[in-house]
Formats: structure tokens, C-alpha cells, sequence
């Protein structure tokens, strides 16, 4: 249940990012992928059960290397700023992160952050 979940607001995520406005039409295919997968899962024997378990985990250990790879350019980024303002002599309560100036885009929550920080 919990990765149903977890799978429902990712793809809802993704549509939405992709085409502007959610997509009701992903959510059902991806009802009914999880819901063959439980049935398959249920009449075929364990070991073939553990076998496509295998391959779902080592497959999402893929995709996260792929994501940690796509952001390791802002990731050093950040890193940089940070260390500078650490350099500059900034205690740890001082150091602040704004994405702006770093040209990070859609990060709504840190750029709004900032601004009250400001403030």
C-alpha cells in the first residue's frame, strides 16, 4: 500500500511537471500495472515473487543514481556557497542558502525562506 503511494504521487509529480495539469488516465494505468503485478505475484510461485522484487529494488537503485548523477551540478553548487560563507567567518546559525543567486530554479520553498530571512 505504501508504495502504491509513494508510486501515485511520483507519476501525479511527473505528469504534472511534464504537461502543466495532472493526468487521471496515468493513475489508472498505474492501478492496473500494480494490480496485475499483485495477481502475478499471488498465483505464480515465491521464489519468482523474490525474483521481480529483486529486479524492482536493484531497478529504483538505478534511478537513483541517475537522479544523484542529474544533480550533482547544483549539489556543488550549494556545496561551494556554503563553504565560502563558512570562509567568510560565518557561524553555522549564520549561514544561509539562497537559491537565487546560485541559479537554481523552482525552489519555491528556499526562495521564500530566504526572503524572510531577509525581513
Amino acid at each position: 500500500m505504501a508504495y502504491y503511494y509513494i508510486a501515485e504521487v511520483n507519476l501525479n509529480y511527473i505528469v504534472k511537471r511534464v504537461t502543466g495539469k495532472g493526468n487521471i488516465m496515468a493513475t489508472h494505468a498505474l492501478k492496473l500495472v500494480l494490480l496485475g503485478m499483485t495477481f502475478f505475484g499471488c498465483v505464480k510461485s515465491a521464489g519468482l515473487a523474490w525474483t521481480m522484487g529483486d529486479i524492482g529494488v536493484g531497478l529504483m537503485a538505478w534511478l537513483n543514481l541517475v537522479a544523484i548523477l542529474l544533480l550533482s551540478n547544483i549539489v556543488m553548487k550549494c556545496f561551494k556557497d556554503y563553504e565560502s560563507q563558512m570562509k567568510s567567518g560565518k557561524s553555522s546559525e549564520e549561514i544561509t542558502f539562497d537559491p537565487v543567486p546560485l541559479g537554481i530554479k523552482n525552489a519555491d520553498f528556499w526562495e521564500g525562506r530566504s526572503q524572510q530571512n531577509v525581513d
